[in-house]
């Protein structure tokens, strides 16, 4: 329901508090005049739709102030807020406001002004005057720093120093531009004016911060002299004039931008292993200090080298350098730039850099050259290995067998390679080309037992020697030439029957796998001989890898040796069957290479050994790994800062080397956060300003945060298994909610710090204590300030009304002994919690009482107000209670009770000190009562007593807004109009509760109970029934809670209305459960009532299943307690 704001006094124009709801100020005072502050305003606050309801003819306004509202004069003068004016009387009830949050009325200001008669009303109101002191000329340059005119040269004076000023200042437009303002200026011709409005200080504070910038002349010439013609006008006199402000301006000339000149036009080359000065012949001219900034294309291009005492960034790819213009361009035309080293890239292939040049000079201009390019090309790099796919040849084969084919080794891209054999073993082997494929073949037939020196002996056998050497195609060749062992296997059938070792086939090739995976190298191999055999596979590093799969054979990680036992099928098929599992290298780059090198030798029986040159590669290739983690740098941002605001830079963890990352915000705190992406590096930034105190719903121990979730990707398009929450901690700006401000304020309810008692009354209370602080939430509590009571009688206790001053029990204070004036002073704290406090004295006045006097009973008591709007926030004031003791004892009062019994509460309203206030606003319903009888008795203390019954009027809400804290712990009814198409909002709270929606689209909250929902407003149509009379139930239990339907609604149904008819608040009938049906639409004729249980719409149907379309009545919420709707939920009074 709409919050009812309160009103505290300023503390100017002599402002002061008489109750929540009624502050005083002067008679007199002018348009503009703060009368009071607003307090109870919901923020965020809004800027909100204010409708005037009472404003007595434009005599009040409220005003916004950065977060605050005002009520305002906003037609003040002598004649509006005169004290002597008989029409009010110095008097201004009931004014009011309603304050609208688009459509939805979200406050109403109900408030009382009362005027403070002065008896001396001052001088007769004089017009301002304007002032120059001293020399009203500033002299300017055209290109120079702007001036201040009006400081401490001219002032508006006013006798009148609080009456609102009107003043304008005009100048030629074409002169230059007046700064230090918000206000816009209007051009009129060649004249511009600007008007500003305020206080004769407030006018100086606007003048002094003006500054004026003259328009920046092409060229040189004569001194430019600018008058500002400055006018002030009060609201009642005719304006005054002043022209004596000038400012005389010399002119310079406009700066001009620098000039770049000598860039080395086209594209300069040099390969990737060099370097050169790109900007060797450049020339920078201009005055004065210049900042100069280069720019690559691309930063991963090279890097800048001999800097001169230039900065620069090798991860943005600038150099930056200052100076004047020789310094630069000395330090440009040395500067270096080494291309990055590309060995892998085909020999020839470019890489073109761009650089752009920025030359900014200290005013701002900035002169750009894009034109200079390097093109690095890949230089050529020398072959570093040769290898032969296979080192063995039988003896006696004829001239030209091939031994093997050649490869070479070389870091750049797509190169063709010559070989040559520098040492041939004698003239035995040559090489054969054919296709772009060399291999090494016999020059000699070859004999095994031969007795040739150059044939040796080694554990796999005999071989020769040849060397071979290897050149690129641009004529590079391998730094030393590469000894090869080429083995001769025995033929028997020679040597008249002597055995012949072993045959080994297909042990040759190369097999690539990834790391993760396994490679089967040898499916190839095949083995022959006779009898029993020994057979050996060895890696060249057994780190590299293990074999797998190892079938008859076994494995020794140590030295990286398989070896196996068996008949030559026997370990062909072990040997075919083995797996070979490369090392584990999730960390190294994604694709990087590493080569492993398997030797076999074959030994049977006879020690007769084959094998040796031969070799088998598995080039194990680093696979791509999916990103581990996400991280965020910094993980909190501060409220109230503008969209796109840094949160903190995303990281992301990945085995492999090397990496870059994508990331994605899957879930941004709905739509709060966005990620800015720039250099490479991705950040959360917000999309709005964020609030503290009302948006972030999540806390912890740590504060208030949102949650966003995070996906990362690497550049090989590996994904993390799951995205990840990551919280953003919002923190609190203290300056939009006076965090850690102390109590600034400390009085009586009232307002006064004063009180008076008759001396010798024990116990006495003086006042209910009101302390105010700016932290709304914050709690405030009071005690005896240290030392604050040198008496020892008085206390400060907490009770059902709030907070007291009191006298001690048994003790009282007697008007011979007080102190001077008859009074006691005692200091009172209030704190609130967070270690502010504020320490105030209060005056208490001791008055005579003759004794033994006969007591006297007070007047009859009086109420100032006797009307309160329905469902009024509880505690809200109603009025004050008033009576005169002729005795002058203290008066208290009391509510009788309908059993007579005198009480604080009636349970509908309370009196506090001497306020009536609501007990329970639900109990304030002027549907059902516009008006409510209550008797307050006032006493003396002394036996003396009077009463008074007062009808206190109940004002109509439309629509009723009632807040969840506004619920009733009580069995309660609430009604809301049967007439206006309202959206009503009522809470029922704990107890057994009755809400009556009446006419309108309204929201119903049962909360706990057993509550019931009624429906008796008349029904819409088919067509309408959703924009006149629909309902939404939030929280409905099939369990404790009931629809009741006014059986009146549904009398031109008499099938219906003769069965449901005899229905009452007292004795409700059920609907039959022919006349209900679940789902989408009525099944036959006799469904008038339809609970479509997929949208939870409860639907009337006047001819079921017939032709007419449903009038929809309610929605309900999802909950789990509505499972199970059915007929027996529906009942008619």
């Amino acid at each position: 329901m709409p919050q009812n704001l309160t009103i505290q006094a300023v503390s100017t124009d002599g402002g002061r508090q008489i109750n929540q709801f009624v502050v005083g100020i002067n008679e007199n005072i002018v348009t503009g005049t703060k009368i009071g502050k607003l307090v109870g305003i919901d923020f965020p606050a809004t800027n909100f739709n204010i409708v005037a309801e009472n404003d007595y003819g434009g005599r009040f306004g409220i005003i916004k102030e950065g977060t605050e509202y005002f009520l305002i004069a906003l037609s003040g003068g002598s004649t509006n807020f005169d004290f002597e004016d008989p029409t009010y009387e110095g008097y201004f009830d009931q004014i009011t406001f309603k304050m609208y949050n688009g459509t939805t009325l979200a406050h109403q200001v109900v408030v009382d002004v009362e005027l403070n008669d002065i008896a001396v009303e001052g001088p007769v109101n004089t017009p301002p005057d304007i002032v120059v002191t001293g020399n009203g000329t500033t002299t300017a340059t055209d290109t120079g720093a702007a001036v201040t005119p009006f400081l401490n040269k001219l002032a508006i004076t006013d006798a009148q120093a609080a009456d609102m000023l009107t003043v304008t200042v005009s100048f030629n437009n074409a002169d230059g531009v007046l700064g230090g303002t918000a206000v816009q200026g209007v051009v009129n011709g060649s004249t511009i004016t600007y008007t500003f409005s305020g206080t004769t200080a407030q006018i100086k504070a606007i003048l002094d911060g003006l500054t004026f910038n003259p328009t920046d002349r092409a060229v040189a010439g004569n001194p430019i002299t600018t008058v500002f013609t400055v006018t002030a006008k009060d609201a009642t006199h005719t304006e005054v004039s002043n022209t004596e402000i000038e400012v005389v301006t010399t002119v310079v000339g406009t700066n001009t931008a620098p000039n770049i000149t000598g860039v080395t036009p086209g594209t300069q080359n040099v390969e990737d292993t060099g370097s050169l000065q790109p900007f060797s012949t450049i020339t920078i001219s201009d005055s004065g200090d210049l900042t100069v900034v280069i720019e690559m294309s691309s930063a991963a291009h090279g890097a800048f080298e001999n800097l001169s005492g230039g900065i620069y960034n090798p991860q943005a790819g600038t150099f930056t350098v200052t100076g004047n213009a020789n310094h630069v361009t000395n330090v440009l035309r040395a500067l270096q730039f080494n291309p990055a080293d590309r060995p892998n890239d085909a020999t020839g292939a470019g890489q073109q850099t761009t650089f752009t040049i920025k030359v900014r000079d200290t005013g701002g201009l900035e002169t750009t050259n894009s034109s200079t390019t390097v093109n690095a090309t890949a230089a050529n790099r020398a072959p570093t290995d040769v290898s032969i796919s296979s080192a063995s040849v039988r003896e006696n084969l004829i001239v030209g067998s091939d031994v093997g084919t050649l490869s070479a080794s070389d870091t750049n891209a797509n190169e063709v390679f010559n070989y040559e054999l520098v040492d041939n073993a004698g003239g035995r082997f040559t090489l054969s080309k054919a296709n772009g494929v060399t291999k090494i073949v016999t020059a000699l037939s070859l004999d095994y037992e031969s007795n040739d020196l150059l044939l040796k002996t080694d554990a796999s056998g005999r071989y020769y020697e040849v060397k071979v050497q290897v050149t690129d195609g641009r004529g590079a060749p391998m730094p030393q030439p590469k000894t090869i062992k080429i083995y001769i296997t025995n033929d028997t059938s020679d040597d008249g029957g002597m055995p012949a070792p072993p045959s080994i086939e297909g042990f040759s090739g190369t097999t690539t796998v990834f790391d993760n995976a396994l490679a089967t190298p040898f499916s190839n191999v095949s083995i022959t001989d006779s009898g029993q055999l020994t057979a050996k596979i060895h890696l060249d590093t057994p780190s590299k890898g293990v074999f797998e799969n190892l079938g008859i054979g076994g494995y020794n990680p140590e030295t990286g040796v398989y070896t196996v036992v068996g008949t030559a099928a026997e370990i062909t098929a072990a040997i075919k069957a083995l797996r070979y599992n490369p090392r584990n290298r999730d960390t190294d780059a994604v694709n990087t290479e590493e080569t492993t090198n398997f030797t076999i030798t074959v030994t049977d029986s006879g020690g007769l050994t084959a094998g040796g040159g031969m070799n088998v590669f598995v080039v194990s290739q680093a696979a791509n790994r999916a990103p581990t983690d996400v991280s965020i740098a910094g993980n909190s941002v501060r409220e109230n800062l503008i969209a796109g605001t840094e949160v903190g830079t995303l990281n992301a963890s990945d085995t492999n080397a090397g990496e870059s990352f994508t990331y994605e915000l899957t879930n941004n705190a709905g739509g709060r956060f966005t990620l800015s992406k720039e250099d490479g590096i991705t950040k959360i930034v917000t999309t709005r300003a964020l609030d503290y105190d009302t948006e972030p719903a999540l806390s912890d121990e740590f504060g208030k945060y949102f949650e966003v979730r995070v996906q990362v990707t690497d550049r090989h398009g590996g994904t993390m298994p799951q995205a990840k929450t990551i919280k953003i901690y919002v923190t609190n700006d203290t300056s939009d909610d006076g965090d850690n401000v102390p109590p600034d304020t400390l009085t009586f309810a009232n307002g006064e710090t004063e009180a008076s008692i008759n001396e010798n009354v024990a116990g006495a209370t003086f006042g209910v204590l009101l302390g105010h602080d700016n932290n709304p939430l914050d709690s405030l509590t009071y005690m005896i300030s240290p030392n604050g009571d040198p008496s020892g009688k008085f206390e400060v206790v907490s009770t059902t009304n709030g907070w007291v001053l009191k006298l001690k029990e048994n003790q009282s204070l007697d008007y011979e002994n007080s102190g001077p004036g008859h009074t006691h002073t005692v200091k009172v704290r209030v704190l609130d919690g967070k270690g502010g406090f504020l320490d105030q004295d209060f005056t208490i006045v001791v008055n005579d009482v003759a004794e033994n006097v006969p007591n006297r009973i007070p007047s009859v008591p009086t109420l100032s107000n006797a009307t309160i709007q329905e469902l009024a926030l509880n505690n809200t004031p109603v009025g004050t209670l008033s009576a005169v003791d002729p005795d002058g004892n203290a008066l208290t009062y009391k509510i009788v009770s309908a059993s007579g019994a005198l009480v604080d509460n009636d349970g509908r309203f309370k009196i506090v000190n001497n306020q009536l206030m609501v007990e329970n606003g639900v109990l304030l319903d002027y549907e059902q009562a516009t008006q409510h009888a209550v008797t307050i008795e006032v006493s003396d203390g002394s036996g003396g007593a009077a009463r008074q019954t007062f009808g206190i009027n109940v004002g109509d809400l439309g629509p009723e807004l009632m807040a969840p804290a506004s619920a009733s712990p009580l069995n309660d009814v609430i009604k809301g109009s049967k007439t206006g198409n309202f959206k009503d909002v009522f809470y029922g709270g704990a107890g057994d509760d009755k809400l009556w929606g009446g006419y309108g689209n309204d929201t119903l909250w049962g909360g706990v109970g057993k509550d019931v929902f009624v429906f008796d407003g008349r029904l819409g149509t088919s067509s309408s029934d959703r924009r006149v009379n629909f309902d939404t139930i939030k929280d409905y239990s099939v369990k404790d809670d009931s629809i009741w339907l006014e059986n009146t609604l549904f009398k031109s149904n008499k099938t219906l209305y003769n069965s449901i008819k005899k229905g009452t608040e007292i004795k409700a009938v059920k609907l039959a459960s022919k006349f209900f049906t679940v789902g989408s639409k009525a099944k036959d004729k006799d469904d008038y009532f339809v609970y479509d249980d997929k949208k939870r719409v409860l639907s009337y149907d006047s001819d079921g299943s017939g032709s007419k379309a449903a009038i929809e009545l309610a929605t309900f919420t999802k909950n789990s307690a509505l499972k199970n709707f059915k007929f027996g939920e529906l009942l008619f009074i």
